[in-house]
């Protein structure tokens, strides 16, 4: 495909065209990505893990080209977090490493209100398809309950599909 802008040929897949999800060769991302800097050039943290968590959570939300804009496109952030700087005042830098942004309830978009620092096992546990288990009044995904009792995810989930108790299942050697 040729872009309205003239930039070079493009090969698209013809499901983007035929959906409509490609609208551009990239341009007009670039575009809407250079209108949000604009604002944001004078916080001095543009190589952080904090900014590549704003700028990755603005792609998969706006960006037709990302492979996870159709699960985010009615997710967007608000608008009050175009600047990175209200982003930043309102989330506060990421505990670790090992923490990134988090919605706390999946159906609604990202917002002070709706966001926390999280890891990847706290998140894996808000995903719709996660199988959570109760043992003792704890709830956590079987991967958190494997890991625990030190028994492979595999063997847990396949105990369980047999009809075993939950605490059969995780204290059974």
């Amino acid at each position: 495909c040729q872009c309205i802008c003239g930039n070079a040929p493009k090969e698209i897949k013809h499901y983007a065209l035929l959906n409509a999800t490609t609208k551009s060769c990239g341009c007009l991302h670039k575009e809407a990505v250079k209108k949000m800097g604009q604002a944001n050039k004078s916080h001095g943290m543009t190589h952080t893990p904090e900014f590549k968590n704003w700028t990755n959570m603005w792609d998969r939300c706006t960006n037709p080209n990302n492979k996870d804009f159709e699960r985010y496109k009615y997710r967007t952030p608000t608008s009050m977090w175009r600047d990175f700087a209200v982003f930043i005042s309102d989330m506060g830098l990421r505990p670790s490493k090992y923490h990134s942004i988090e919605r706390l309830d999946n159906e609604k978009g990202y917002s002070k209100e709706n966001c926390v620092w999280a890891t990847a096992d706290v998140q894996a546990q808000n995903r719709k398809n996660t199988h959570n288990l109760t043992y003792k009044d704890k709830t956590q995904s079987l991967a958190v309950w494997a890991r625990e009792f030190k028994i492979e995810p595999s063997k847990l989930a396949k105990r369980l599909k047999l009809g075993w108790t939950v605490e059969k299942a995780l204290t059974t050697k």
